[in-house]
């Protein structure tokens, strides 16, 4: 929800600090509201399931730290809520579609990974605005900066480097 404007998980709210204050609560804007502060978040799911960002059959496969990381999103929206450049209408999915791309780059076998990198590219990477917002809200306190500079590095060793 927004607490004061700001995203946040309504569970880790620090509000002591603001008692002596009046605490505006609102749902989060960026989607549709189901019930009072409730939100349907079912735009970041889907966006997830069209560009098919997965790990088939390789549960046990040692992940690399970068992986790790990016284990850690909570896919709560914060990040989406907060990003310039996210709207549901459009196709960009923001750093909750990012933190599962560069889990899986950092793991497809580079001659399967074009489907890969063209996901990467065309949903993240060339309409996020690298303004870090999203490392400054998230709950599960993520290096998305990090992250994002990780995937591309990834994304671009894909067929030697080549770039579209």
């Amino acid at each position: 929800m927004l607490v004061n404007g700001m995203p946040m998980l309504a569970c880790d709210a620090n509000l002591e600090d603001d008692c002596h204050e009046t605490i505006e609560l609102a749902p989060l804007s960026k989607f549709p509201v189901v019930e009072d502060l409730i939100v349907d978040r079912k735009i970041m799911f889907g966006n997830l399931k069209k560009i098919q960002i997965w790990l088939d059959g390789q549960a046990d496969v040692k992940m690399p730290e970068e992986t790790l990381e990016a284990s850690k999103c909570l896919q709560c929206g914060c990040c989406l809520e907060i990003c310039v450049s996210f709207t549901p209408e459009d196709e960009f999915v923001g750093t909750a579609g990012m933190v599962s791309m560069a889990r899986l780059l950092s793991k497809t076998p580079q001659d399967q990974s074009q489907r890969t990198k063209d996901a990467y590219q065309k949903y993240f990477y060339t309409d996020c605005g690298h303004f870090n917002a999203c490392h400054q809200i998230c709950p599960a306190g993520m290096d998305t900066a990090h992250l994002a500079v990780h995937s591309e590095a990834a994304a671009m060793l894909i067929n030697g480097g080549a770039d579209k």
